[in-house]
C-alpha cells in the first residue's frame, strides 16, 4: 500500500482546505463549495490510489496461484507434466470430502508423486480445505508458495483488510 502518497494527499488536501476556510475573501457558501471541488479532487486520487493498490494485489495473488499449482517437473517435458497434472487433478476432483483427499495426498507423499500432491492442493484451495492444502504443499514443496498466497488473499478479501483500505484511502466530508 502507498500509505507515503496517501497521507501525502491527505495533507495537502488538509492544507488547502485550511487555506480555504482562512481566505477573508470568500463567504461560507463560496468556501464550501471549494471545499468541496478540493475534497472531490483529493478523493479521486485516493480511490485510483486504491485501484492501484488492489490491482498490484490481484496480480500478485494470481502469480502466486499460477507458482503454487503449476505442473511439477519430475523430469517431464512441459506437455507431459501437464497431462500429468490433467490426469491428477481429475482423479482428485473425484474426491468426496477432506478425508478422501488427504489419503490420496499421503499416498502421494509415499510414493513421491508431486503431481498429485500439486493437484490436490489446487483442488483443496477450490473447496477450503485448510488441512489438505498445507498437507499438499508440503508434499509438493510448494508450502511457501501456498503461505504467500493464502497472506494475498487475505489482503484483498478479509473483512478487516478492507476496512483498513477504506480508511487509508478515504478522507472526511468537507465542513466550514
Amino acid at each position: 500500500m502507498s500509505t507515503e502518497t496517501a497521507a501525502r494527499i491527505r495533507a495537502n488536501y488538509n492544507d488547502r482546505a485550511a487555506a480555504i476556510k482562512a481566505d477573508p475573501d470568500l463567504s461560507n457558501s463560496g468556501k464550501l463549495r471549494q471545499l468541496e471541488e478540493a475534497h472531490a479532487e483529493a478523493q479521486e486520487r485516493l480511490h485510483a490510489l486504491r485501484e492501484e493498490e488492489v490491482a498490484a494485489l490481484r496480480d500478485r495473488r494470481e502469480h502466486a496461484r499460477r507458482r503454487a499449482f503449476q505442473p511439477a517437473g519430475d523430469g517431464l517435458s512441459p506437455a507431459e507434466a501437464r497431462a500429468d497434472l490433467r490426469n491428477a487433478t481429475d482423479r482428485l476432483d473425484r474426491a468426496e470430502d477432506a478425508s478422501e483427499a488427504l489419503r490420496l495426498v499421503e499416498r502421494a507423499a509415499r510414493t513421491g508423486d508431486r503431481q498429485t500432491a500439486v493437484a490436490a492442493a489446487s483442488i483443496a484451495h477450490e473447496r477450503q480445505w485448510p488441512g489438505v492444502l498445507e498437507r499438499a504443499a508440503e508434499v509438493a514443496g510448494r508450502s511457501d508458495t501456498v503461505a504467500e498466497l493464502r497472506d494475498l488473499s487475505e489482503q484483498l478479501d478479509a473483512p478487516a483488510a478492507n476496512v483498513r483500505r477504506s480508511m487509508a484511502y478515504s478522507l472526511p466530508a468537507p465542513r466550514l
